[in-house]
């Protein structure tokens, strides 16, 4: 927001793991280059910025973030992708965004940019450029614009997460998983690397509710579900019901 992670598949299980050595840092360029706040910055800007942030590579299902170990730092996405989650007190895990490379998270409440009880985590092997909070502040009185520009990510992120609680309160489980599919493939007509408890995770629902209704929307036409692979059949059939129009099969 794939989801390899630190919890045990097991409910109840939150103990992740987290990164223990300070080595593993160490300065590179092209910190920056990609990310999306960066965007509106010059090539010479953005070679000036590259020196302030430090390299951390992260292991698959190592745990980035967490609310008790935090610290005031932003994080920048190289390579690979981070999810965003959540335990519940019955120990059920909710994905609240997955985030792949050029984009960013972190606790900087200096920007309103804050982590809360959430834990942040690798899915793949991930490149991450660090700046804290003394950086941040600096680059933000440098570079105004890089704040409207977080301004413009961070609104569009809130809009996502009212869509999802939108979805949440008022749709069909069918339809729930058909925005989600369609939201994972984008243009596409394939979501891969996803397991069942990974939408589970995702939905805050169990992983038993998303293989019943997987099996009715395969049997409607509308998917074929394969080991961590799902490829869309009828992409209007999905629409439809992300719309409240019942599909039959759904």
């Amino acid at each position: 927001m794939r989801n390899n992670h630190a919890l045990s598949s097991k409910a109840g299980d939150a103990r992740p793991r987290e990164i223990s050595s300070p080595g593993l840092y160490n300065r590179t360029l092209s910190c920056i280059a990609k990310i999306e706040i960066f965007a509106d910055l010059l090539p010479q800007e953005i070679s000036e910025l590259d020196h302030a942030g430090a390299t951390v590579h992260v292991k698959r299902g190592r745990v980035i973030f967490t609310p008790e170990h935090g610290n005031e730092a932003l994080f920048l996405i190289k390579e690979g992708r981070v999810q965003l989650y959540r335990i519940s007190f019955d120990g059920r895990k909710l994905v609240l965004a997955m985030l792949g490379p050029d984009t960013f998270f972190g606790e900087m409440p200096l920007f309103g940019q804050a982590m809360g009880d959430t834990v942040a985590e690798a899915v793949d092997d991930v490149s991450l450029c660090t700046l804290g909070r003394a950086e941040v502040e600096r680059i933000l009185l440098s570079y105004p614009r890089i704040g409207l520009r977080l301004i413009q990510v961070l609104n569009e992120r809130l809009q996502e997460a009212e869509e999802r609680l939108h979805e949440s309160a008022f749709m069909t489980m069918p339809a729930r998983i058909a925005a989600l599919i369609l939201r994972l493939a984008e243009d596409s007509d394939e979501v891969v690397g996803f397991t069942h408890q990974d939408f589970a995770d995702m939905l805050g629902v169990y992983r038993e509710t998303v293989t019943a209704t997987f099996h009715k929307l395969k049997h409607g036409n509308m998917l074929e579900v394969g080991r961590k692979r799902i490829s869309v059949t009828d992409r209007p059939g999905l629409e439809a019901l992300t719309q409240g129009i019942h599909v039959h099969g759904s």
